[in-house]
């Protein structure tokens, strides 16, 4: 079966269904890549949002700045530590969720597009 393009020229070439779901597979595939992109760059170790926050860092240089006893020192690196600890298991929950938030959308939007295309079938054998 083919289909004229929905421009109103009459030179508009024709297309197969299987064109036209084709181009629709790889516009959807387009739009996945660059979300999934956007993902890699929020959830990169070096981002804002994964990193040690620099007000956090500039307060651990001042520690070690202020702090030259010994027992201090060794209390400074605990709380360091347990603070990069927290953050590190932020970064894991975070990247959890994002995980799990995208495959939800994920297969809403394969099902809403399973849905449409199926609509559009049917509208188009019907108007035949």
């Amino acid at each position: 079966m083919e289909i004229e393009s929905v421009s109103g020229n009459p030179t508009a070439k024709k297309e197969s269904v299987s064109d036209v779901f084709e181009r629709i597979g790889e516009s959807i595939e387009s739009h996945e890549n660059r979300i999934r992109k956007s993902f890699e760059v929020g959830l990169a170790d070096d981002s804002p949002l994964m990193s040690v926050p620099d007000h956090v860092k500039a307060q651990f240089e001042r520690w070690d700045n202020t702090f030259n006893l010994p027992e201090d020192k060794a209390l400074v690196e605990k709380v360091k530590r347990q603070v990069l600890e927290l953050t590190n298991s932020n970064r894991d929950y975070v990247r959890e969720k994002v995980i799990d938030n995208a495959q939800k959308a994920k297969l809403e939007m394969a099902m809403k597009a399973v849905s449409k295309t199926t609509q559009g079938i049917q509208q188009l054998l019907s108007a035949q």
